[in-house]
This record gives C-alpha cells, sequence and structure tokens, in this order.
C-alpha cells in the first residue's frame, strides 16, 4: 500500500524490515517525508536484509523469507513509488 500527500509519502507493508532496507528505499525515492507502517492487513514477522543473514543474526534465523528478498522488495517498491509519481 502507498499514500501521497505533497512532498511526504507513506508505505503500509505486512512484514517488518531493517532500517537499512528502508534507508536504501528513501534515498532511491527522495521524497522529503517517507514514513513506513509495518503489518498493515496482517503480519508477516521480519524481512532481514543481506547483512543479517551473512551474520547469522536471529531476525535471520527466525524468518520466513529466504536472504535477497529484502533487497528485491526495495526495488519493487521503488517502482511502485516511481509509477506513481
Amino acid at each position: 500500500e502507498y499514500l501521497r500527500i505533497g512532498g511526504a509519502g507513506l508505505i503500509g507493508i505486512r512484514p517488518e524490515i531493517c532500517a537499512r532496507t528502508l534507508a536504501e528505499i528513501r534515498q532511491c525515492v527522495g521524497l522529503e517525508v517517507l514514513g513506513l507502517v509495518s503489518f498493515v492487513n496482517g503480519g508477516q514477522k521480519c524481512m532481514p536484509d543481506l547483512t543479517c543473514y551473512d551474520n547469522c543474526a536471529y531476525q535471520a534465523k527466525n524468518s520466513m523469507f529466504a536472504a535477497g528478498t529484502a533487497e528485491q522488495f526495495a526495488k519493487d517498491i521503488v517502482n511502485m513509488i516511481r509509477e506513481q509519481e
């Protein structure tokens, strides 16, 4: 889900994501303000980034998502936002 009001955007997603993933999305989109709400329309636990998998972090060990999913998700979100511009 995505909502844009002026120079601000709000993303609504099911899983939690790492701060690095959100920072990557913010950098690529270039909006003044971009917020994120997790657990929209249900929950899916944490979607760790590759760093979590490389470090065998708790998030990676307890995730239902494969390594690389967060990075692909970030690309998809950026594309979705750009298409709506």
